[in-house]
């Protein structure tokens, strides 16, 4: 299967990361490999009053300035030159799947999985970004984000009636939707790390749709201290503006 078609029956990836993108009726399961429909736009439980310009329903990590899709950032291979001589000393193949590998000082995968941001590589970004800077800033103003908008959804859900979460009443309530669409986008999952940062742009159109929605049906205060405009947007060329 080829990696550069934008689709989940066709695209080598998103063979195996497509499952549970959206909630299903009578299940209280949490997303489970959804970074493909995320990736493309086409997840989350969509609430009554979601609005978002359909050409932005795709990332930039989805759109046609990443014709390979997963590849660009899961398979990138680049090489190490030794600081001091300027001779090459390693060539990362990026076969670990690590979009952000963590590195040494001189730049080489160490194999560990977690480190601060300031210790990973992100060479594979600068495809789409304009520097390792740069998407490691947007990385870092995502992540911070969406947390608050997580922690929002936390304490509103809390007060809502627990009969609002069943199992055996055959649909989707806006209390279980908005609980799905909070552990898609929260980066904290433990289930799914990171695939919120797939398309952040709609999953944050998401989370504040479900935001409002969670207070119109069930006359909830939404607290001042997060706002509720948009701030994560996406660049010109995926909106036509």
């Amino acid at each position: 299967f080829p990696v550069d078609v934008p689709s989940l029956e066709l695209n080598l990836c998103m063979k195996c990361h497509y499952r549970r993108a959206q909630p299903e009726v009578n299940s209280s399961s949490s997303p489970h490999s959804p970074q493909g429909p995320v990736l493309l736009g086409e997840a989350g439980w969509i609430p009554p009053n979601f609005e978002y310009p359909p050409k932005s329903l795709v990332g930039s990590h989805g759109s046609d300035r990443n014709p390979k899709l997963c590849a660009t950032c899961h398979v990138s291979g680049y090489d190490i030159n030794d600081k001091l001589t300027g001779k090459f000393a390693f060539r990362a193949t990026g076969h670990s799947f690590q979009p952000i590998p963590c590195v040494d000082a001189q730049g080489i995968p160490t194999g560990a999985t977690t480190c601060d941001d300031s210790q990973r590589s992100f060479k594979a970004c600068v495809s789409c970004h304009l520097s390792e800077t740069a998407a490691r800033t947007a990385r870092a103003v995502a992540i911070l984000r969406l947390t608050r908008l997580a922690d929002q959804l936390d304490s509103l859900l809390a007060r809502v009636p627990q009969s609002e979460f069943s199992t055996t009443d055959d649909k989707i309530t806006t209390a279980e939707g908005a609980r799905f669409n909070k552990q898609l986008g929260d980066p904290r999952a433990g289930n799914q790390p990171g695939s919120a940062i797939h398309n952040p742009f709609l999953v944050e159109a998401l989370m504040l749709a479900s935001i409002k929605q969670i207070a119109i049906d069930y006359g909830l205060t939404i607290g001042a201290s997060v706002s509720l405009r948009p701030q994560l947007t996406p660049p010109p060329q995926l909106t036509g503006k």
